[in-house]
């Protein structure tokens, strides 16, 4: 939009409460691409992966817990988002996002500092995953923090994922963006 629009937009936002901090206003898109950069600093080595939750149970929490106390890095986090609301008022079917529904996601960050470490943090992630998947309250992929691309895109993009095979066969045939939750396209004689 005109950022001229932006205050009367904005303003009862920003009005409504004292924030802890306001970064809005204009902002170029290399320094909005890289605000983040001092919380994830290139060199150190990352391995995230998220899902959706239907509701917080004492288990989610007892897993959160005894994960945290184990995890083989003090950089590596694990993290629960409160959704819903705006972006669950959108059908499910209007954009690529199917889980717009789901009141929460947990999201494991395994952040950690050298190469020999790979498999210790990929592995405790991993089991943290795979336990909260077991749960009956677990559902769906968010596509953001897809491990390395293990998923099916069909657990992020749930019945959205037909109609996103038939855009990639339009629009990418040769499959050059792939590096993602691949959607793949359609061969020709499909």
């Amino acid at each position: 939009g005109d950022p001229a629009d932006a205050d009367d937009m904005f303003g009862p936002l920003r009005e409504s409460a004292t924030p802890v901090a306001d970064m809005s206003g204009p902002m170029r898109y290399v320094d909005l691409q890289s605000m983040l950069d001092e919380d994830y600093p290139d060199g150190l080595r990352y391995y995230w992966k998220s899902i959706f939750l239907e509701e917080l149970t004492d288990e989610v929490f007892d897993l959160m817990v005894r994960y945290t106390d184990s995890a083989p890095s003090a950089l590596s986090t694990i993290d629960c988002w409160h959704l819903g609301d705006a972006v669950a008022d959108v059908p499910r079917d209007a954009t690529a996002f199917w889980h717009r529904d789901k009141p929460y996601m947990l999201t494991v960050e395994a952040n950690w500092e050298a190469a020999e470490d790979d498999d210790a943090n990929v592995g405790w992630a991993r089991e943290l995953f795979a336990d909260v998947q077991s749960l009956s309250v677990s559902s769906g992929r968010y596509g953001n923090f897809p491990g390395m691309n293990e998923d099916p895109a069909k657990l992020l993009y749930g019945e959205n994922y037909d109609r996103l095979v038939e855009v990639k066969t339009r629009y990418d045939p040769a499959n050059l963006f792939r590096s993602n939750a691949n959607v793949v396209p359609r061969t020709t004689g499909a």
